[in-house]
């Protein structure tokens, strides 16, 4: 039948109702099925991925020096990684405690000015040179061995013995007053040595000062 106008209006023939209305409870089931496999597929998507973050291995106390040892690198979700967190803190030390599994962060270390070059494993000190031309030479990156005055052989000469090679200049300052003591002026090198070398520099210096030699 076709209604004023011309235009053809489709409609279910009376056992299509029929079917539907006896069958709308199962739709509605279907229909509330299809939300949760939705919802499901959605709850179970694939977390973000990690971000690699260096974090203390241990409880820390402030003032320790960080080696590799003492750190260790976790994955955190991005919403976990805090401000300022430290790629490579090897080498820095802790101004503040520090817990076990605590992200590195710019705010729990002290900053490391020249000493960011100091190769890792390596102490500063500071070596008095007796002649500022010494630290002419001298640029921050040389590296150079220190050498004090030995045991007196025979007919007179000293020979010299090593204290420290391979030490890693710093820093070289020329200072201004007698820093010997004899009315010459002297300079002052910063060096990067290992830790035993530092001892036997500093009992070296005792006796005066160092000799430099220039390494390739």
């Amino acid at each position: 039948m076709t209604p004023a106008g011309g235009g053809a209006v489709a409609r279910l023939p009376r056992w299509g109702l029929r079917l539907l209305r006896r069958h709308r409870r199962l739709l509605a089931v279907l229909a509330l099925a299809a939300a949760a496999g939705t919802a499901t597929r959605a709850a179970t998507a694939a977390p973000p991925a990690g971000v690699p973050v260096v974090v203390a291995d241990a409880d820390l106390a402030a003032g320790t020096a960080l080696t590799d040892a003492d750190l260790r690198v976790v994955d955190l979700p991005p919403a976990a990684v805090p401000d300022g967190v430290v790629d490579e803190p090897a080498g820095s030390t802790l101004a503040a405690p520090v817990r076990a599994g605590e992200p590195v962060t710019d705010v729990r270390v002290r900053g490391r000015g020249v000493l960011a070059g100091a190769p890792p494993g390596t102490v500063a000190t500071t070596v008095l040179l007796p002649e500022p031309l010494t630290a002419d030479l001298l640029e921050p990156g040389d590296a150079i061995d220190l050498l004090a005055p030995g045991p007196v052989e025979l007919g007179g000469s000293e020979a010299a013995r090593v204290v420290a090679t391979g030490a890693v200049v710093l820093d070289v300052r020329l200072p201004e007053g007698d820093l010997l003591g004899t009315g010459d002026q002297a300079a002052l090198a910063l060096v990067a040595v290992r830790p035993e070398q530092a001892r036997a520099v500093a009992g070296a210096q005792a006796a005066g000062p160092l000799s430099v030699v220039l390494l390739p």
